[in-house]
């Protein structure tokens, strides 16, 4: 991870009026520590998922990839799922793979009558 996610973590944090001492007691580890975390991120999943289990928050919050760590709190939200953007994308992607499924399908039936026909003969 990235100073991002360190970034984004203490956002969080902040917002739920929870202090870096507690996170650190909760953590099992140094004050010193946990602000390195907040400061440079962590690449330790299990540090991530305890921080996510403390923030009560879905990993994916805290490991979010936007570049702007505002975007976590902006309206368009569904705390802890994923932004209207992030759906849209999905719908978009899910999409894209029917079509790809239905076209296979299509060919592949295309294929098989024509197979078909050929032993009829």
């Amino acid at each position: 991870m990235n100073k991002q996610t360190g970034a984004r973590i203490k956002k969080i944090r902040i917002s739920q009026n929870i202090h870096a001492k507690h996170m650190a007691d909760e953590l099992g580890i140094l004050d010193t520590s946990y602000s390195k975390i907040e400061r440079e991120g962590t690449n330790n999943l299990k540090t991530l998922l305890k921080i996510a289990s403390i923030l009560k928050v879905e990993l994916h919050t805290i490991i979010h990839t936007t570049n702007d760590i505002n975007e976590i709190f902006e309206p368009d939200v569904l705390y802890g799922l994923a932004t209207r953007q992030d759906i849209f994308e999905l719908k978009d992607l899910i999409t894209k793979v029917l079509n790809l499924i239905t076209k296979n399908n299509q060919i592949a039936n295309t294929k098989f009558k024509g197979s078909k026909r050929n032993r009829l003969n």
